[in-house]
């Protein structure tokens, strides 16, 4: 079935270069995305963490066969999806069956099938819609991409940045129990900790060349002061939280 297989491998691959959860995914919209010579870039209107102003991810080209980008005009050209979303249900016949999106839990299920059909059932029972973005961040975090970066291309905010650092983060799976019967413990022995506050900054001196400078240099001064702030603080930061070392005081 061409259409069903060109829609699943963009999902999956735009999913995880994306680093999208399964509702930002189905959420995708042909407007939302615009297109590059090196790459796409998808706007998700609304996220979980960004509710107002969404999230925008870049996905650049790959060179290999598994490109995302390319995955994606594929499934465009042969679905002939010119406008609203992006991915939606396929019937038996490998037809579309309606200008709706797919539903979150369809995605889970699509991951399933095909995990089951490449692996085998036992395998599948350890993926769920969100493998797709744990797996970016686990692989992300591999391979020794920063976490600022991570950050990044997630959208994740302050008050989510343990997604990051949770390589087993997919759904957990219903328990079922019979009427009387014995559940399974969930009791954990909880060791408590205390948290301390910290502050990181950088510091950045400038002459007066910056004052005097016309509009054009002090945009590129200032762009590249700012790019160099993000990469100090972004080391810094891998250095407190994984190693509680203060770079400063080698």
């Amino acid at each position: 079935k061409p259409m069903k297989a060109a829609r699943d491998v963009a999902l999956i691959l735009v999913g995880f270069a994306g680093a999208f959860r399964r509702s930002e995914l189905v959420s995708i919209r042909q407007e939302d995305i615009t297109v590059f010579d090196h790459g796409v870039e998808i706007h998700i209107q609304r996220t979980k963490t960004q509710q107002e102003k969404g999230h925008t991810v870049f996905i650049p080209c790959a060179k290999s066969s598994r490109c995302p980008v390319k995955a994606l005009e594929k499934w465009l050209a042969l679905s002939g999806v010119e406008q609203g979303p992006v991915f939606r249900p396929i019937n038996r016949h490998d037809q579309i069956t309606s200008g709706k999106a797919l539903t979150p839990q369809s995605v889970a299920l699509m991951l399933k099938g095909v995990t089951s059909h490449a692996r085998n059932a036992e395998a599948a029972k350890s993926v769920a819609g969100h493998s797709l973005r744990a797996g970016y961040c686990t692989e992300a975090a591999s391979v020794g991409i920063a976490t600022h970066i991570i950050m990044e291309q997630t959208g994740i905010g302050e008050c989510d940045t343990g997604e990051v650092h949770q390589a087993d983060c997919a759904q957990e799976d219903a328990e079922v129990v019979a009427e009387g019967a014995q559940k399974s413990s969930y009791e954990e022995t909880l060791t408590p900790v205390v948290g301390k506050r910290f502050k990181v900054q950088t510091t950045t001196r400038v002459s007066n060349e910056l004052q005097w400078a016309d509009e054009d240099a002090k945009l590129e001064i200032t762009s590249k002061i700012l790019a160099d702030q993000a990469a100090a603080m972004g080391r810094v930061l891998d250095y407190v939280i994984y190693h509680a070392f203060d770079p400063k005081k080698k």
